[in-house]
């Protein structure tokens, strides 16, 4: 069948497709197309998205971005005149806001992309600070970070001087001089600062049955300061102050961000992960020393026993679940039979800390 009709247009779809003579409607803002011998609907195209292409054939193209193909039109089609000037309007309504509206695009994309690099820099500045701090920088940053907690609690001076000495029996760090302080606090909580300046409250030493608990508690915040835990979770945290102090190589700035964060140290906690390592290469410490390991699973039940009859604060930044407790004694478990030690400097040491408190 020969199709001369001026009302017939031609849709090609596909690259080696063959013509499909086709019947056009517009209303309601779309361009209806059917087949041309029996008026069966084909597809639809919406006016926004039909651009003019160049001519075929003698005959007026266009093209839809809702679907394939592409449609031939001639210049006598009486849809053709309504098309092309809806077309053309619609293009004209697209550039007409967007010189109108220049400014405000050109604001909005300046925002956005702020926000993005701002978002994108801030989550690796914790990887870059890490990277540029020295521990010897951090034994700094520690020190300023301790005196400004101490500027608004007690030290307990006499307790403080045993707890050290017990400190001092084991090896705890070798990277850093690990400084041990007893605060008056009816809190029960123990932390460490970036460097190695850890704190126990002395409700929490009261608590503790035993001195393997003690050295327990004081591996797993030493495991947090060799690890640089706390100094990653800080520099999370302040993440925005040091936006603009790492790229101009403030130190000061640096230093100036983390000491904000000073109130923010015993609500800081870590993930389960860093909880199960610092457990870990708490009990690998003891194990090493020939102290009984299991110093761990009395800490942790003394401390889920305590929560069951009022908060603790400790468990809020460690939490001591069941499954801690599990991980611990299948450490245990899986170590086998170790060889273990009297320690008497320890228990003397113990025993004048309890004194004191």
């Amino acid at each position: 069948m020969q199709y001369t009709d001026e009302h017939i247009a031609w849709l090609y779809v596909g690259e080696n497709a063959m013509a499909q003579p086709v019947r056009l409607m517009y209303f309601q803002n779309t361009l209806h197309i059917y087949q041309a011998d029996h008026s069966a609907f084909v597809l639809k195209w919406p006016i926004y998205s039909i651009q003019a292409l160049p001519e075929s054939n003698g005959r007026k193209c266009f093209q839809s971005n809702v679907s394939q193909g592409f449609l031939e039109i001639p210049h006598a089609h009486p849809v053709l005149l309504t098309l092309e000037k809806e077309v053309q309007s619609n293009q004209r309504v697209f550039t007409r806001l967007w010189h109108q509206y220049k400014p405000f695009w050109a604001i909005s994309g300046l925002i956005l992309g702020v926000a993005l690099l701002y978002l994108g820099v801030t989550k690796t500045l914790p990887w870059i600070g890490m990277k540029m701090i020295s521990r010897e920088y951090e034994v700094e940053i520690g020190q300023k970070l301790f005196d400004t907690f101490l500027e608004q609690e007690d030290v307990e001076d006499s307790a403080t001087y045993w707890l050290q000495a017990f400190a001092k029996e084991l090896k705890l760090s070798p990277y850093y001089p690990v400084q041990t302080f007893v605060v008056s606090s009816e809190e029960k909580n123990a932390f460490a600062t970036p460097g190695g300046f850890i704190i126990v409250n002395s409700a929490l030493l009261k608590d503790l049955d035993d001195y393997t608990s003690l050295v327990a508690l004081l591996g797993h915040e030493a495991t947090h300061v060799n690890q640089r835990h706390g100094l990653d979770n800080l520099l999370k945290s302040a993440s925005s102050g040091l936006f603009l102090s790492l790229f101009i190589g403030d130190g000061g700035g640096i230093s100036s961000a983390l000491l904000q964060q000073a109130d923010m140290l015993r609500q800081l906690s870590y993930s389960r992960s860093l909880e199960r390592e610092a457990d870990e290469l708490s009990m690998k410490m003891m194990v090493l020393q020939k102290i009984d390991p299991r110093g761990m699973v009395r800490l942790l039940t003394t401390l889920q026993k305590d929560e069951s009859n009022e908060p603790v604060s400790f468990l809020s930044t460690h939490p001591a679940t069941e499954e801690r407790i599990k991980d611990a004694e299948l450490f245990i478990k899986n170590l086998g039979k170790v060889p273990l030690a009297e320690h008497e400097k320890l228990q003397f040491y113990w025993n004048c800390i309890k004194k004191h408190i």
